[in-house]
Order: structure tokens, then sequence, then C-alpha cells
């Protein structure tokens, strides 16, 4: 289990070091949900009933912004190579890159959505709802 915490950790430190590599998902998300309501027209019932569509399809397509990320790096510095040949074996290590890839991309799209449902003037209870589903959908 010390590997995994490890592996999450150091993934994370990494990320910190790329702030712009983990905000273009962020940025996306609010870019693909900011241009919905501007080319759809103003009308507040189109827009509440489309809401929803449109922040999942932008919460999903900005997560797959960081999948190349997620081996990537390792792959090039050869420590992929390293975890594969590691006693903690793959399973817990992949497992442990997804939890970082998710805290990464998942968690904060999470936050943001109450934020961005705003401008399609999406209820307080869909909202929760909304940021219930993002919260337990389940991440590549």
């Amino acid at each position: 289990m010390n590997g995994f915490w490890s592996l999450i950790k150091r993934d994370l430190t990494l990320a910190a070091r790329h702030k712009a590599e983990v905000l273009t998902g962020l940025f996306f998300m609010v870019v693909v949900a900011s241009l919905f309501p501007l080319s759809m027209g103003p009308e507040m019932a189109l827009l509440k009933r489309i809401a929803p569509g449109v922040l999942w399809i932008g919460a999903l397509l900005s997560t797959l912004l960081g999948l190349p990320r997620l081996f990537e790096g390792d792959w090039r510095d050869g420590s992929l190579e390293q975890m594969a040949l590691s006693p903690v074996g793959l399973v817990p290590l992949v497992c442990a890159k997804i939890t970082a890839h998710w805290i990464l991309s998942g968690l904060p799209l999470v936050l943001l959505a109450p934020v961005v449902s705003l401008q399609f003037d999406l209820p307080a209870d869909l909202q929760g709802t909304l940021m219930l589903g993002l919260l337990w959908a389940p991440r590549c």
C-alpha cells in the first residue's frame, strides 16, 4: 500500500510542476460550456433543458485531454519499466495512476460544474445532482 500512496504523491508533485497541462482541461470545460449558450440563443427554457448534457459532454471531453499524460511521461523516462518490475504489482500502480488522474482532472471539474452551470440557469438541486453524478462517474 505504501507504493500506491507514494505513486499518487509522485504524480501530484509532477503535475504541480506542469500546471498548464492540468488547467487546460478546466479551460476547455469553460469554453465548451460557454459556447453552447452563445450558439443556442438566450432562451432560458432551452438552456435549462440542454444544460446537463452540455456539462457532461464538456466534462468528459476535458477529462480526455489529460489521458496522454497518464503513462506517457513514465514511458519516456523509463520509470514505467521500473514500475512493471517492482514487487508492488501492476494493478495497485495502475489504480494509483488512475486515482491521481482523477484528483487532477475529475475533482476540479466537479467543483467547477456548479459555477459553469450558472450560465444555464440550472436550479440548485440539479447542480447538486450534477456534482454527485460527476463525482461518482467512472473515470478513465
